[in-house]
């Protein structure tokens, strides 16, 4: 199998506009509300593959937030890295629902929209605890990435019909 490795000059960090950028919210079984959110940082092109397909690298964070009954709350501790975390665990494979769906988040380059989905697909919980006192977690998130070009509604006669978007 052959690697393609994008040359320097053709690494091109790709502008972007959020359209959409919402919250989703869980109540595990233990009463937590856990807020969480996706942010995309940055589109880098690693160049074209072939004609029409480009490799590209999305560099995401989560954000999430914690809160918790008090009486499963402890000390103020500080943030701690998830590998921190994965070696506190002291309860795997909490039961959650989701009580908040944010839908999909959608990003708009100049020459197609982008649609995120995350999916949260297990919590575990730790014996730590965040600068609050909220206990830590460690959530296993999957995301689902679709792209469609950028069409743009050109009237023809009586008809409207959508072409690719073109400057």
């Amino acid at each position: 199998m052959t690697k393609i490795v994008a040359t320097a000059e053709e690494e091109k960090l790709i502008d972007f506009k959020v359209i959409n950028e919402e919250w989703n919210q869980f109540e595990l079984e233990d009463g937590t509300i856990i807020r969480t959110k996706f942010v995309l940082v940055n589109i880098i092109s690693k160049g074209q593959v072939r004609k029409g397909v480009y490799r590209g690298v999305f560099t995401l964070e989560n954000v999430s937030g914690v809160f918790s009954p008090i009486g499963l709350r402890g000390p103020p501790g500080r943030k701690y890295s998830v590998d921190e975390l994965k070696k506190h665990i002291t309860q795997r494979n909490l039961k959650f629902k989701q009580t908040l769906d944010g839908g999909w988040n959608e990003y708009e380059t100049e020459k197609a929209i982008f649609q995120v989905q995350t999916i949260l697909r297990s919590v575990d919980k730790t014996s730590l605890f965040d600068s609050a006192g909220m206990p830590g977690y460690v959530l296993n998130f999957e995301h689902i990435i679709t792209s469609k070009p950028k069409t743009k509604s050109i009237k023809v006669g009586s008809k409207t019909s959508k072409k690719p978007f073109r400057k």
